[in-house]
């Protein structure tokens, strides 16, 4: 049994639709955990307590909540990039170290360019040659055939 073309479209924006209404409810989730975690965390420093343990749905599974510090390290804002990686390898961390570009960023400033020289839609080969030479010869480029929604 064949739906017809309009079927198959409304099956894909309901889909994009539920896609939507998953990422809001997983951010109201995310906000609400957060808030709750808030809380949470201020009631056990007050009681002194060291965790909660919590039975789920009454059986005998249990959670333990615990406070703990996340450790987060990053570099000093008055520190250059070149700098900093130069002072972390000499520190002997230079396995850490990685010279790399954003490919987000870059994939924009390819469609930029390549809407610019009007081939935005003609295809990797087309759009690699309306490159500057030094970018043609450094940039894979890769299309991919998609769908895009317009709301009205």
């Amino acid at each position: 049994m064949t739906n017809s073309l309009h079927e198959i479209a409304v099956d894909y924006v309901d889909a994009d639709d539920d896609i939507k209404d998953i990422e809001e409810q997983l951010k109201e989730a995310k906000a609400h955990k957060g808030r709750v975690e808030e809380v949470l965390f201020a009631a056990m420093i007050d009681e002194g307590a060291p965790s909660v343990e919590v039975f789920i749905s009454g059986s005998k599974v249990k959670a333990k909540v615990y406070p703990v510090n996340k450790l987060y390290a990053r570099r000093h804002p008055d520190i250059d990039v070149q700098a900093f990686c130069r002072m972390v390898t000499d520190a002997g961390y230079g396995d850490i170290v990685k010279e790399s570009v954003n490919t987000n960023s870059l994939s924009a400033v390819v469609r930029e360019l390549a809407e610019e020289a009007g081939v935005r839609d003609s295809g990797d080969e087309a759009i690699s040659a309306k490159l500057p030479p030094a970018l043609a010869a450094a940039i894979k480029i890769s299309t991919a055939p998609t769908l895009s929604i317009k709301r009205s």
